[in-house]
């Protein structure tokens, strides 16, 4: 990460306030993320995790590691990666997600049915076409989701996921 960098577009060059000019012939601008979504209640809870940083995910897998049962909010790159991978640690994940399939928004409909039937033989169960409304818990310690649409996912350790996309 720099601080104070600046770039121009029209020749690819980072200009950094104590070391001079960087230039490539190609150039990508790497903004950072931001959670998406709106602020759902219960995110104070122990257990509710945003995948940001390198510790974040330290403090996911710490999470994970005695639970069963894990709800994750969002279908997008994350959530299906980090469904993925818990499954194959022998969790059982629930995704919770506004798409009707996961990462239809990036590869459309049919695609994404391919995506969400492979998921599904690795045992991810997938709540589409819905979204999570608040979290729930108990003594401080999230224990799962709850949906607009009125359905409830528990989460047996209480992690619940929320992905984190680029910056506007």
């Amino acid at each position: 990460r720099t601080l104070g960098c600046t770039s121009d577009a029209a020749a690819p060059t980072a200009k950094r306030p104590h070391t001079g000019p960087v230039r490539s012939a190609q150039a990508l601008r790497a903004t950072g993320a931001m959670v998406r979504g709106r602020a759902l209640d219960g995110t104070g809870l122990d257990g509710f995790h945003d995948l940001r940083a390198l510790a974040n995910a330290d403090a996911l897998r710490r999470d994970t590691e005695d639970a069963d049962r894990i709800v994750i909010v969002g279908g997008s790159y994350l959530g299906v990666e980090v469904a993925a991978s818990l499954t194959v640690l022998g969790k059982r994940c629930t995704i919770v997600m506004q798409e009707s399939a996961t990462l239809e928004r990036h590869f459309g409909a049919r695609a994404a049915r391919h995506f969400q039937a492979r998921l599904a033989t690795r045992g991810v169960r997938v709540l589409g076409s819905d979204e999570a409304h608040r979290l729930r818990g108990s003594c401080g310690r999230g224990q799962g989701v709850v949906s607009r649409g009125g359905s409830q996912r528990a989460a047996a350790s209480g992690v619940v996921w929320r992905a984190a996309g680029p910056r506007g």
